[in-house]
């Protein structure tokens, strides 16, 4: 989000503590819990943040999946419909199954 800045013309707003502390709280757990492991279900999530980190540090990374997840928790909720990750929905052929003619 940015606001005007009379003297330059834009600038980024500063960090907020806005909402609810255990809310974030559980959104940076969930995001380094996936960032350190290798789930399955959040594997696309997962490389997104890996590339984030590689670029900016860890800890924007985590920070930028907590946002993410915030995201999905609330499109879940606002639609009522069921999270399916990319990779169940469709899953990517292996090695071993691909077939040459």
């Amino acid at each position: 989000m940015t606001r005007p800045n009379p003297s330059q013309g834009w600038s980024h707003c500063p960090i907020t503590k806005a909402g609810h502390a255990r809310t974030r709280w559980l959104l940076i757990q969930a995001a380094a819990s996936i960032r350190r492991r290798h789930p399955p279900q959040a594997e696309e999530l997962r490389t997104w943040a890996l590339r984030i980190a590689a670029r900016r540090g860890k800890q924007v990374a985590v920070v930028a999946l907590a946002r993410r997840l915030a995201g999905i928790l609330y499109a879940l909720l606002r639609d009522g419909s069921v999270f399916e990750p990319q990779s169940v929905r469709h899953p990517r052929p292996t090695a071993g199954a691909l077939v040459t003619m």
